[in-house]
């Protein structure tokens, strides 16, 4: 791989902390400090790197998570954001990690309490999760969507296909379709494969139901740590090839608003000779 962006998560306020930052005494302040110090540390490998490696670009940018529980603030933490760093990032990735306003991916108590929310119904956790996503993409627009049905990542039948749950598939198409009418990319991200499940973010019928709209997929391996990057990468490109996905989208340099402007197109089979695949066998 010759393009690779680094990307740190926004902070969060006291009450969406995980548990675990709890835990450990982490603080708003204490995140917003781990985010300034990911900037500074990017800016540098980027620049040694267009000195010391001018084939692989390094591009920069961050997620911002959509709480629905309160969407002022995360809508302001994103475009402060946003306005801070203007001229430092390239692209930003848009994602829900929260329904009820409790995480949903960090471990099973806390997604049985999100379910609780939900009446214990797990299709309507999902029109939750959905519904919020939508939010999302209608409030602000992220270039890249990330880990498009996160929420089947703790849920009891995470396998299951998204059109046979009740009220899902015609939010995933909405969803989809908002996407697709700003412009916006979707990101395949093999971390769902790496965490045991038999599909990456997003599931097979939504890869396709996107790339028959027309949309634009770009690979991520989500990495929260070095040992993580490009894990499973080899089982998402059979992925996208059984299901006949012709080409990849790779993100250019430029400003992160209008991110997709200058997105560049890879043919699959470009793809499939690059030598990082020997690499990585």
């Amino acid at each position: 791989m010759t393009t690779i962006a680094l990307t740190e998560h926004v902070g969060r306020p006291y009450e969406h902390l995980y548990p675990d930052e709890e835990a450990d005494g982490w603080t708003p302040e204490r995140l917003r400090q781990v985010f300034e110090n990911f900037v500074v540390e990017a800016k540098r490998l980027k620049d040694q790197y267009a000195t010391t490696h001018p084939e692989v670009h390094l591009l920069i940018g961050f997620e911002g998570e959509w709480i629905d529980e309160d969407p002022v603030e995360a809508r302001n933490r994103i475009q402060e954001i946003q306005r801070r760093y203007a001229a430092t990032f390239d692209t930003w990735i848009g994602s829900v990690h929260h329904v009820h306003g409790i995480p949903i991916d960090y471990d099973a108590a806390c997604f049985d309490r999100a379910l609780t929310k939900s009446g214990g119904d797990e299709d309507q956790l999902f029109c939750k999760y959905f519904d919020a996503q939508y939010e999302l993409l209608t409030r602000m627009e992220p270039p890249v969507v990330g880990h498009f049905d996160l929420i089947r990542l703790k849920c009891r039948e995470p396998d299951k296909n998204l059109r046979n749950r009740q009220g899902v598939w015609p939010r995933i198409l909405r969803n989809l379709a908002r996407v697709k009418d700003y412009n916006g990319v979707l990101e395949v991200n093999s971390s769902a494969l790496r965490k045991g499940l038999q599909h990456p973010y997003p599931r097979g019928e939504v890869v396709t139901a996107w790339t028959e709209m027309g949309g634009v997929v770009v690979l991520s391996d989500d990495s929260h740590d070095p040992s993580h990057a490009g894990v499973c990468y080899d089982k998402v490109l059979k992925f996208l090839q059984d299901l006949d996905v012709r080409e990849v989208g790779v993100i250019q340099s430029g400003n992160s608003e209008n991110a997709n402007s200058k997105l560049a197109r890879m043919p699959i089979g470009t793809l499939a000779q690059l030598p990082f695949w020997a690499s990585s066998a």
